[in-house]
């Protein structure tokens, strides 16, 4: 569903998916708002793809039901606030892409729990500190990015 001009995800668009869907593609689209319920319980997906949209936020719980998340990818929207809790119970992330948008606050415990990240890119957003311990417990972290 790459580029298709979607505008919202209906909550139960994905039913029936949940079991076997690891990669969905939701790039180069319109989207305002992050589709929380749409993306409840999709077990197995690995990889969430939802750059080039116009999405602001990043809710708590927003990747909950995600277990086996590896890749999150929403560079290039309007993301002013993420939530500390979106990335909650997603231990298997690998790789959080979350530049060029609009962010100017990350709570410090945001990162927390995700000792097998491998890549942070948060470049080009709007970060006036980095909180002191935000990268505390990524001891496998290889690529950070921070530029301006």
């Amino acid at each position: 569903m790459q580029g298709v001009g979607l505008r919202s995800v209906n909550d139960g668009a994905f039913i029936g998916l949940n079991s076997h869907l690891e990669e969905l593609h939701l790039q180069d689209n319109d989207l305002t708002v992050f589709p929380l319920e749409a993306l409840q319980n999709l077990t197995q997906l690995r990889y969430l793809g939802l750059q080039n949209n116009f999405i602001t936020e990043l809710p708590y719980d927003g990747l909950t039901g995600m277990p086996n998340l590896q890749y999150f990818s929403a560079f290039n929207n309007e993301i002013a606030q993420v939530d500390h809790g979106f990335f909650y119970k997603t231990f298997s992330l690998h790789g959080i892409y979350i530049s060029n948008n609009k962010i100017t606050h990350l709570d410090e415990s945001i990162f927390w729990m995700h000792g097998k990240l491998l890549e942070l890119e948060l470049s080009n957003n709007h970060l006036g500190a980095i909180p002191e311990g935000l990268f505390w417990n990524l001891p496998r972290l290889a690529k950070l990015q921070l530029s301006n």
